[in-house]
């Protein structure tokens, strides 16, 4: 994710990334679209995505551990899926 962040600086470009897992999104991502049941339930900037938020879209988190830079969550979905990487060049 360094990586992409660092390439995206120099060449001044927009880098897209579909993430499960919330804390690397949040290490890294300036932006995020929260979504659920292929529904949009946010839009905001890091800020403004509170646990509450987080919670809504993947159900009971421990924000506790979150906050500690791992998640939890009830659905064995949630934490067995894998990350997708999405870098475009417009």
């Amino acid at each position: 994710m360094s990586y992409f962040r660092e390439t995206a600086q120099k060449r001044d470009l927009t880098t897209l990334a579909s993430l499960h897992q919330v804390n690397i999104a949040r290490e890294f991502g300036e932006q995020f679209i929260g979504m659920k049941d292929g529904q949009v339930m946010f839009v905001g900037s890091r800020a403004e995505l509170t646990p509450s938020i987080i919670e809504e879209i993947y159900g009971e988190i421990q924000t506790e551990e979150l906050r500690e830079g791992t998640e939890t969550a009830d659905s064995n979905d949630f934490m067995q899926s894998e990350p997708t990487h999405i870098e475009a060049e417009l």
